[in-house]
């Protein structure tokens, strides 16, 4: 990985919920400075909203929010308080943003990302909505998950089947659709590829930071452990069966991974890009 330069480069990050992504961007913003840094609004990659009907809306509000930000000049996921100096100043900029929603700057973009094993986040997540939703219920506050049950289903079997039957299309494949909307481990390393993405697994998270430190002309710390908790912890066994069919729903994803873990082992954090 090359040197970057912050002369003329920003550091841009790709958080993927549920891959480590919090400690690691904390990490890079006290490296290079708070006021260096910009945290942008969530792009609605992922939606494991009730049914079509609720997805295809979010996507419509989305796009109108991008669309806005077009008409103004003012890209749509930037904070409302950054100013166009203090954008086009910016070392680091990160969030949960597709690749394409990435505001353009003075500096030429340097993407980071990390993923992590489908079945490990989806069971991560699974259990940090089911921990949410249990604490709402506790405070008589958030509304139901479930509207038979008034809660997110208590297995993620459960879970699997109650999205399966809403047809919702979104909530799969999703670190694929932070590269490209299509969903497809293809397209996403086409994307990648295309802007020279720096890709790591999870489990190489250290010797990424190690890349990074040498990479950043500023000191990059050890990344610690950021939001953990039982709502993130994998709990029971994972039998076969439901590794299976984790999966089948999220085939996509389980490409991808793979073939960023087997890049990875061979030639570090940019060998996927040159692989695509």
């Amino acid at each position: 990985m090359e040197t970057i330069d912050f002369d003329r480069e920003a550091l841009i990050f790709i958080h993927v919920p549920k891959a480590a992504g919090t400690a690691l961007a904390a990490a890079l913003s006290r490296a290079v400075g708070a006021d260096r840094t910009i945290h942008l609004k969530q792009g609605k990659i992922e939606n494991w909203r009730w049914n079509r009907w609720d997805e295809r809306r979010e996507e419509a509000l989305t796009a109108m929010r991008l669309g806005w930000g077009a008409v103004t000049g003012r890209h749509a996921l930037l904070p409302s308080r950054a100013t166009r100096a203090e954008v086009d100043g910016a070392r680091f900029l990160y969030g949960h943003i597709r690749l394409d929603q990435v505001p353009r700057t003075q500096r030429r973009p340097r993407v980071i990302t990390v993923l992590r094993d489908p079945v490990d986040r989806f069971l991560s997540r699974y259990y940090y909505t089911f921990d949410r939703d249990a604490r709402g219920r506790d405070a008589a506050r958030k509304p139901s998950h479930d509207r038979r049950t008034g809660a997110v289903p208590e297995t993620p079997e459960a879970f699997l089947d109650m999205m399966a039957a809403r047809g919702t299309v979104t909530w799969r494949n999703g670190q694929c659709r932070f590269f490209d909307r299509s969903g497809s481990a293809a397209a996403a390393l086409r994307r990648i590829a295309e802007d020279d993405v720096a890709v790591a697994p999870l489990p190489a998270l250290p010797q990424f930071r190690d890349t990074l430190a040498a990479a950043l002309p500023c000191a990059l710390e050890a990344i610690g452990q950021v939001n953990v908790g039982a709502a993130r912890r994998q709990r029971g066994t994972v039998t076969p069966t439901l590794r299976a069919r984790i999966e089948d729903v999220f085939a996509e994803d389980v490409t991808l991974y793979r073939m960023a873990e087997a890049a990875f082992a061979k030639g570090g954090p940019m060998a996927l890009a040159r692989a695509g």
